[in-house]
This record gives structure tokens, C-alpha cells and sequence, in this order.
């Protein structure tokens, strides 16, 4: 029987902390994203395979951690005629500064190490 030649790589865990407390890693830039891409905090919940109620605790979490809001949100609904197509949730200027920060890092971590290859 041949046997496989084994695909070495590097992984890491990055995370960017505020005063000794986690801000955001993996996760939360991804739940960040999902909030980005369906502009709805039900919609990224469900995407990633997460209940509603984690992603809105992980998101008052980061909004203590930072000081200050990371989502904007909208009520939308049946009931508000002027409202049509429900609500919507966007991420603040300064969490979008700090998704794109944090994904440039990681990018050029992932880079860094796959050319000590």
C-alpha cells in the first residue's frame, strides 16, 4: 500500500484585544461580515449556524469591549407601512475600519507564513 505524503501548513489564531479583553477574532470577523453581506443580524446568525440571541450578546459584548456602537439598526416589519421589506442592520464607520484592519492582518499574516515555506 503507498502511502500518502502528509500537506504540512502553518495555522494560527489571531486576535485583537482591547485593554487585556478580546475584541475580535475568527469568529466575530465572520459574523461582522455576515452582518456586511445580508445586512440583517437574523440572516447572519442563520448562515453561520448560530442562534440569533449569540450573535446579538456577541455583538453588545464588542460594543462594551470598543465603547462604543458596532450596528446600526432599522425596525422594519408588517406593521410599518413606510417600512417596506422589514429592517436592517449596517456596522458602524468604525466597525467596518476595524473589520478591514483586521482582515488585512490576518492576510498578511497568512502571506508571511506561507513564504517561510
Amino acid at each position: 500500500m503507498k502511502q500518502r505524503k502528509k500537506s504540512l501548513h502553518y495555522d494560527f489564531r489571531l486576535y485583537l484585544n482591547i485593554d487585556g479583553e478580546r475584541l475580535i477574532g475568527k469568529g466575530g470577523a465572520e459574523i461582522l461580515d455576515a452582518i456586511v453581506k445580508y445586512r440583517s443580524i437574523a440572516a447572519a446568525a442563520e448562515e453561520l449556524g448560530m442562534s440569533y440571541r449569540c450573535v446579538w450578546d456577541y455583538l453588545n459584548r464588542m460594543k462594551e469591549r470598543f465603547g462604543r456602537p458596532v450596528i446600526r439598526t432599522r425596525r422594519g416589519g408588517m406593521r410599518r407601512a413606510e417600512r417596506k421589506g422589514g429592517g436592517e442592520s449596517t456596522l458602524t464607520q468604525p466597525a467596518r475600519a476595524l473589520l478591514r484592519d483586521y482582515r488585512a492582518k490576518e492576510k498578511l499574516l497568512h502571506k508571511t507564513l506561507q513564504s517561510t515555506r
